[in-house]
């Protein structure tokens, strides 16, 4: 499973849709990732991203940590 993301300078114009993968890291408990809700920098250089994501029976609110790569 992973999400997709775009990125805007100016909130005008947007990058192509990339997909970034998360369940070689994270071991996968749902069913549907959904919505990536924030992408915060942290001071050692990773972001903390929030999403809903949904089991069968719940929706929840989660977090994942992420090192960007080029």
């Amino acid at each position: 499973d992973g999400m997709r993301y775009t990125l805007s300078q100016d909130g005008v114009k947007w990058s192509e849709s990339r997909l970034f993968d998360v369940e070689p890291k994270v071991k996968k408990w749902w069913r549907m990732l959904r919505t990536p809700l924030s992408l915060i920098k942290e001071s050692d250089g990773t972001y903390t991203m929030f999403f809903t994501a949904f089991d069968v029976n719940f929706g929840t609110l989660s977090k994942v940590k992420l090192k960007m790569v080029h």
